[in-house]
């Protein structure tokens, strides 16, 4: 039964946070392609034109999910790569920070990785909420090089090849492609898997310095 706007009131900015989170909960139950604005307005006990007070289409509210998703896994990464001093093991907390994010995020982690808003730049706080995640990764690997853990190779080109993998497990564990694991398997799983990227990375092929061997 839906709720009238007369007893559903928000406050100027509180719509926008509230259709956000009720996108969410639509993906959840239904799938990403159930959504449609005027279902959401529907849902949330106010007019069919209050929605687009705040978004114009669809897209700028799946951008809008996309933006607090990687805001969120920005900070996940940003928190544990300050909690360890080493440069390859903040390397490796920072694999498994983006790993467990997915897991325990994955309606935002599927809309972040969609497809449907990459290639342009009408969404200036996603851009910003992806760079801030990708330059974690950067600042990581560059201190890795510094200290002599990680080979001097591009760094973007060695952000990327991480990158890659990461996101490649994560999904593989979200989607169930590995068997149905539980937090603490899947966390062993993953940790292995950063631990083999991470000897790839390093400055002896097939090697691992002792600060990559007790790192994850």
């Amino acid at each position: 039964m839906s709720t009238s706007s007369a007893t559903r009131p928000y406050h100027h900015g509180a719509l926008r946070q509230a259709l956000v989170a009720e996108a969410l909960r639509v993906i959840s139950e239904h799938g990403e392609a159930a959504l449609s604005l005027r279902d959401l307005a529907r849902r949330l006990g106010v007019s069919h034109a209050a929605p687009y007070r705040h978004f114009a289409t669809m897209d700028a509210l799946l951008a809008a999910i996309a933006e607090e998703g990687f805001a969120l896994l920005a900070a996940d990464v940003e928190r544990a790569v300050a909690n360890e001093a080493n440069p390859v093991e903040q390397l490796g907390e920072a694999g498994w920070a983006y790993v467990r994010f997915a897991l325990e995020h994955p309606h935002h982690f599927r809309v972040m990785f969609n497809g449907r808003l990459t290639g342009g730049d009408e969404f200036a706080g996603l851009q910003a909420a992806m760079s801030r995640s990708y330059a974690a990764l950067l600042r990581t690997i560059e201190a890795g090089q510094v200290a002599g853990e990680i080979a001097g190779a591009d760094v973007r080109e060695l952000a990327t090849s991480a990158w890659v993998h990461v996101h490649g497990l994560a999904t593989l564990l979200l989607e169930r492609q590995l068997g149905a694991a539980s937090l603490a398997d899947s966390e062993r799983i993953a940790r292995r898997a950063i631990e083999i990227l991470i000897c790839g990375l390093g400055i002896r092929e097939g090697r691992a310095p002792e600060a990559r061997k007790r790192a994850l």
